[in-house]
């Protein structure tokens, strides 16, 4: 028997499509990881054909870079809007301290996202290894940019470095559950090491 009620799917557009094949694709790359993940299973989670992925997507080294470099462009601008919000007079070390807390949002919002956003896995593609490049050369640039007109020769070794701690620290976080209780003690152990390195700084 027909249901009467049924209503038609509304046709996505190719922006809403393409948004939607990445959701999938995310998922289907957090529960199987790369090696294992295949274009069918990406479409079977978007309730699309595998043909319509091609059509987006090269293959599937492209698809996941594009998985991504999308949650890259979500950590950013999610940055942006931290600092955005902040009074253009407030202290360098708040300033930090807010893009700090947004990444712990980030990490907190989507476990699995986060930790594929600072993982390596041994068999990812050439094409995120280049998108993993470009994020970490901008994300320098942007933190030197906070710390401007103090910026010297310093920066240049210790904020690469100071970066590599943050991820490692949210990493350990993410991996224990985002427990309430570390964040604050989380956020002043990466201020200290940005003090450790620069001196006076904030």
């Amino acid at each position: 028997m027909t249901r009467r009620d049924a209503r038609p799917r509304r046709r996505l557009d190719p922006q809403e499509r393409r948004e939607a094949l990445l959701t999938a694709a995310a998922d289907v790359f957090a529960g199987q990881g790369y090696a294992a993940a295949t274009m069918g299973a990406v479409a079977a989670a978007a309730d699309a054909s595998e043909a319509l992925v091609y059509r987006y997507f090269a293959g599937k080294d492209e698809l996941y870079a594009a998985v991504l470099a999308r949650e890259v462009d979500a950590l950013v601008a999610a940055e942006e809007r931290a600092l955005s919000a902040l009074h253009p007079g407030v202290p360098v070390r708040d300033r930090v301290r807010a893009v700090v807390l947004t990444r712990l949002d980030r990490a907190a919002a989507d476990p699995d996202a986060w930790l594929r956003h600072v993982r390596h896995p041994a068999a990812e593609p050439v094409a995120a290894g280049v998108v993993r490049a470009r994020a970490h050369t901008e994300r320098v640039a942007r933190v030197g940019a906070l710390l401007v007109p103090r910026a010297d020769a310093r920066h240049a070794y210790a904020v690469p470095g100071w970066l590599a701690f943050v991820d490692a620290a949210c990493e350990r976080w993410a991996e224990q559950g985002c427990p309430p209780d570390d964040r604050w003690p989380l956020v002043e152990a990466c201020l200290g090491a940005l003090e450790g390195a620069l001196g006076d700084w904030g």
